[in-house]
């Protein structure tokens, strides 16, 4: 199935201010141009779901629980989301986020940087895993947010590897 392309006008005063963010999240100001109105569809509640496979690694198929960290924008506290991992690569993983109870999602709402928290099974060491959005796509009860690993030290990468190693 392909998707038809619009050309939409981006005010230059707009397009001079995402520029930077998106050299900083090392992407082209398009690209973060349609996450930013992906993340507006999802948390508005619009009906979509972008299919375009995106992950260079194999994935594994798993149930894990996981703590997300999302800094404030001034950087100075942050917050915490509940949330389940439903894959996981080398990559990145994608995460389930509930809808809240008049069917939205608060975490995202600025489609930025976040951390995934957790524990691989048969590990007892806390990975955490700094991360980008790339995908949000609203699903029966939940959004789920595909996620790629943009930091994650020896600390977190060896149980990762380990886990994903497991068949």
């Amino acid at each position: 199935m392909s998707q038809n392309k619009k050309k939409v006008p981006i005010d230059q005063s707009v397009w001079l201010k995402l520029d930077p963010v998106a050299r900083a999240r090392n992407q082209s100001t398009h690209e973060l141009i349609r996450e930013i109105l992906e993340g507006f569809l999802v948390v508005n509640q619009v009906d979509t779901e972008v299919k375009t496979e995106r992950r260079v690694y194999r994935r594994k198929e798993v149930v894990l629980p996981a703590m997300i960290y999302e800094q404030s924008t001034n950087g100075d506290m942050g917050r915490y989301f509940s949330a389940t991992i439903v894959d996981v690569s080398i990559g990145g993983a994608r995460l389930a986020f509930p809808l809240d109870r008049k069917g939205r999602i608060k975490f995202l709402s600025s489609s930025k940087d976040f951390e995934i928290v957790c524990y691989f099974p048969d590990s007892e060491v806390l990975c955490r895993f700094k991360c980008n959005p790339k995908y949000l796509a609203k699903n029966d009860g939940n959004v789920q947010v595909g996620a790629a690993f943009s930091e994650t030290g020896p600390e977190s990468f060896e149980p990762l590897s380990n886990f994903l190693a497991v068949e």
